[in-house]
């Protein structure tokens, strides 16, 4: 797990899901997966989440929460570098 840059969200280096705050069964997720898993790592684009949370963002049926931490993702992101950055990594807009 020494590839992953520290957190950009507050506190997720301790281990506390992010959505609903549980200490039971949890587990790194990359915000941006897939082909972006890579980025996600080493931009510090990730976060605790417990099973249950995460089983909704990989499986919920209207993905709202997937596309609420992608939004909230992308706004850490900026905030450090800036939105032309962004687009060049993660290739689309998610504001």
């Amino acid at each position: 797990m020494s590839n992953y840059h520290p957190s950009l969200f507050a506190d997720q280096n301790d281990i506390y899901c992010y959505v609903c705050g549980s200490t039971q069964y949890v587990t790194r997720h990359e915000i941006f997966f897939g082909p972006y898993r890579q980025k996600s790592k080493e931009y510090g684009l990730w976060i605790n989440l417990c099973m249950s949370c995460h089983d909704k963002v990989h499986f919920g049926k209207s993905h709202s929460l997937d596309e609420k931490l992608k939004k909230e993702g992308q706004k850490r992101f900026e905030e450090i570098f800036n939105h032309e950055k962004f687009m060049e990594e993660f290739d689309k807009n998610r504001l």
